[in-house]
């Protein structure tokens, strides 16, 4: 038999959930609603700031999933099948993908890796390999530190990822958070399948 488990109702000081907002992000995202309207300067440059953040990362991360699904598109191509096939090439493949300036690569990798097409050693290589974003302002203040920081990165990507491939036996399907594979059904819309 399983022991049982009791629970006591203590009393919290405060609540786990107010309305749709997680009650301890609640007080960061009233901070920065009090700075946005605030009247002068200060509101002003924190309007500025969350606008320019907002859209310069939200259009890096575009591009650079364009490039790589559009890239899919256009080639009749499947990424994440190619790197499924190509077992002992998956980390510095995946380290290559993650050291291209924009997180895009990146995210392609982590996508495979929850499809269940790369093993946990090909992500840790293409998140120790990237720089996500600021890969691109290096870039163009510093190409001189870029030359030396970008295959830096791609190398230890690659030696992290064989490292922990070497520590870590489980297949590269053993992602226990995979969604379950969906089928179209008429009367109800989506069932997964177990």
């Amino acid at each position: 038999m399983h022991p049982t488990i009791t629970t006591t109702n203590t009393p919290t000081l405060w609540p786990e959930k107010i309305g749709p907002f997680k009650a301890k992000r609640l007080p960061v995202f009233l901070i920065m609603m009090v700075l946005a309207v605030y009247p002068g300067e200060l509101g002003a440059l924190t309007r500025a700031l969350m606008t320019d953040a907002y859209v310069q990362v939200s259009a890096f991360v575009a591009t650079t999933l364009l490039i790589f699904y559009g890239a899919e598109r256009v080639f009749n191509f499947n990424l994440g099948s190619a790197l499924r096939n190509s077992k002992g090439w998956q980390v510095p493949l995946s380290a290559l993908l993650g050291a291209t300036p924009g997180c895009g690569g990146a995210v392609v990798v982590v996508a495979a890796y929850s499809s269940g097409n790369v093993g946990f050693g090909a992500v840790v290589a293409a998140l120790t390999a990237t720089m996500g974003d600021a890969a691109f302002l290096l870039i163009a203040t510093r190409p001189d530190v870029a030359a030396v920081v970008l295959p830096t990165s791609l190398v230890v990507g690659v030696l992290s990822g064989y490292f922990v491939n070497w520590f870590n036996k489980v297949a590269a399907d053993g992602c226990d958070y995979r969604p379950y594979p969906r089928v179209w059904t008429t009367s109800s819309g989506y069932d997964a399948l177990h």
